[in-house]
């Protein structure tokens, strides 16, 4: 009998780690808004992971992602009213709510991992998607953003 509940426990314990824990990712998509609302351009360039994917196009060094969150910290940009109105595991098909160029498929198979989450967010600015895995120590971190800068 002890043979029988253990590979069963090993069973449920992989499945419990590998469901989405959407208040998790909700509350870290919250922070990562905060920062944005905040002007933390330093913040958020150290969570974004490169290459990162903005709207259709691919940002390759960090220098450059460091350059666009001050640039938009320094403009103002912000994201009021922020509710998250999905939260989902990333699938075969999620590069084209970006872009439906081979460029951002290639970048979703070669830079985002299996454990990605896509969610939306409505905002009174309008309609944004991020792209989030969890990185060491289970902090957050943003591979993509879509939606309305200006």
């Amino acid at each position: 009998m002890a043979r029988k509940i253990l590979p069963l426990f090993l069973l449920f314990s992989l499945t419990m780690c590998a469901t989405l824990n959407v208040r998790q990712e909700e509350t870290a998509l919250i922070d990562i808004i905060g920062l944005i609302n905040d002007g933390d351009g330093a913040g958020l360039a150290e969570r974004s992971r490169t290459p990162f994917l903005l709207d259709g196009e691919i940002v390759m060094m960090s220098a450059d992602m460091r350059a666009l969150w001050n640039n938009l910290a320094a403009s103002g940009f912000g994201i009021t009213g922020a509710v998250v109105t999905s939260v989902e595991r990333t699938g075969k098909e999620t590069y084209r709510e970006f872009s439906p160029a081979m460029e951002v498929e290639v970048f979703f198979r070669k830079y985002v991992p299996p454990t990605a989450v896509v969610s939306h967010i409505s905002s009174n600015e309008g309609e944004y998607i991020f792209l989030t895995a969890r990185g060491r120590g289970n902090r957050t971190l943003l591979y993509g953003f879509k939606g309305p800068v200006l």
